[in-house]
């Protein structure tokens, strides 16, 4: 297995043929992006994929490298089924969404109790 492969129609047929495993991750939200799996893991477990990269410029190829190396993002987890990390992808924006909210209120509350103990003239 090569480490990298220069982009080439021929290599482009071979990665088509790979299955796909989903990152889900957190950028400013959740998401998922599609890598091509070698079939092969890391001494760790983790999946190695094929992704693009011009090497800064010097090259057109994909490279091959495990999943967590693909991104600096927050990596939530990772699957080869797409509903499911699409999914699990919605499921961490609502709960982000939701602790937000709440922080929000928690921040209101806070503001009005603030703006009342000024308020008051203790005698």
């Amino acid at each position: 297995m090569k480490s990298i492969l220069e982009r080439t129609d021929k290599n482009l047929d071979k990665l088509e043929k790979l299955d796909i495993v989903y990152l889900v991750a957190i950028w400013a939200r959740a998401g998922v992006r599609e890598f091509r799996y070698s079939g092969k893991v890391d001494f760790r477990g983790r999946p190695l994929v094929y992704q693009y990269d011009d090497l800064n410029g010097t090259r057109d190829c994909y490279v091959l490298r495990p999943i967590t190396y693909t991104t600096s993002a927050r990596i939530v987890c990772w699957t080869f089924d797409k509903s499911t990390a699409e999914f699990i992808a919605n499921a961490v924006n609502v709960y982000r969404e939701e602790q937000e909210k709440q922080s929000q209120q928690e921040d209101f509350n806070k503001a009005v109790e603030d703006l009342i103990n000024y308020l008051s003239f203790d005698d």
